[in-house]
């Protein structure tokens, strides 16, 4: 079992959106270079570019949408496995986000916080989506789980 908390931070999940491609390289650049940086955090922090190939091109996908390539049968721990008994990203030919996905899943699994960032293409207030019913003590345990991260 790995330290606890383990969060992750996506940025490039659509790679047109620059925005969280920015956070991660900056978050890996500083924590390669500030060692009390590093030696500050608890637990694990992950920094994912999530659709290499996508963002390589500045375009939103190569062939789908990543964010629909995450079931929960690949991230909850099944393996995403088809009928075949093997993962969608796995067989020949498969599209370049659900082999991305097959990659990425493993990261995903046992997580107690992630940040997936996005960008909108037009100017909007900064907003954040949580899954399910958002109580008091949910938003705290996000928060803890965040925040203490920060030296």
């Amino acid at each position: 079992a790995g330290s606890r908390p383990r969060a992750a931070v996506f940025g490039g999940v659509h790679g047109n959106e620059r925005t969280g491609v920015e956070v991660v390289e900056r978050l890996r650049a500083r924590f390669e270079r500030d060692s009390d940086a590093s030696a500050a955090l608890r637990g694990e922090l992950i920094l994912v570019i999530g659709n290499l190939e996508a963002c390589e091109r500045d375009t939103r996908f190569v062939d789908q949408d990543l964010n629909r390539c995450f079931g929960f049968d690949l991230v909850g721990g099944g393996g995403g496995a088809s009928a075949e008994g093997e993962p969608p990203g796995s067989r020949a030919g498969a599209a370049y986000e659900d082999r991305r996905a097959v990659e990425l899943a493993p990261f995903l699994r046992g997580l107690d916080a992630l940040v997936d960032l996005h960008a909108t293409n037009k100017p909007s207030a900064p907003f954040v989506r949580l899954p399910g019913p958002v109580s008091a003590a949910y938003l705290r345990r996000c928060e803890t789980a965040l925040l203490s991260y920060l030296p």
